[in-house]
């Protein structure tokens, strides 16, 4: 959760979401909120020390449903997302001026190599 890192879980449900974790703000956010304060410091260590918290996470989302975890997420300023099946609708990291854009073109091989290598 220190580094970038995304954890998606749903096993039990079939019904998936994403969290992803970079900024300590997010991290103290989240933890704070599930009342897990206690582990903000292991979070913010380089893999693989965040792993309990990972497991923490993982455990405590397959306890919901995703449509519960929506709303639960709803206004809190964390990276969450929920994933439709194969396809992962939405972006889980919010920037108020910038809303995210999908683009589901297939790209070419060697399309971007021109903008890429000058």
């Amino acid at each position: 959760m220190g580094t970038p890192s995304t954890t998606s879980t749903g096993r039990k449900t079939g019904r998936w979401v994403a969290l992803a974790g970079v900024e300590n703000k997010i991290i103290h956010n989240l933890l704070s909120d599930l009342d897990r304060g206690r582990l903000i410091p292991v979070a913010t260590q380089p893999p693989p020390a965040h792993a309990p918290v990972k497991a923490f996470l993982a455990e405590t989302i397959a306890m919901h449903a995703r449509d519960r975890w929506k709303a639960w997420f709803r206004g809190r300023d964390v990276y969450f997302a929920p994933i439709h099946g194969n396809l992962h609708i939405g972006n889980p990291i919010k920037f108020p001026n910038e809303p995210p854009r999908l683009d589901m073109r297939v790209r070419r091989v060697g399309e971007h190599n021109p903008e890429l290598l000058g």
